[in-house]
């Protein structure tokens, strides 16, 4: 399953950078290289809900994070 996800020609396929601050580092061979290219891909899908856990969702256009409802154990 590694080999698949994370092997060459993969959707989440890593390399070695050569150069550069992270030369040496592991980075995605197809991933953006800077913050702002990961936020501008992130504007294309506008509003939509991209994180949902226990009934609470986190939409590509919120300000801020949903607020957590501690349980106790």
């Amino acid at each position: 399953m590694h080999a698949t996800l994370a092997g060459p020609g993969g959707p989440f396929a890593v390399v070695r950078a050569e150069d550069g601050p992270q030369a040496g580092s592991l980075v995605y061979a197809d991933g953006p290289r800077t913050l702002r290219e990961f936020v501008e891909t992130t504007w294309a899908f506008g509003d939509q809900p991209f994180l949902i856990a226990g009934g609470a969702a986190m939409r590509t256009g919120s300000s801020s994070p949903p607020r957590p409802r501690w349980r106790a154990a």
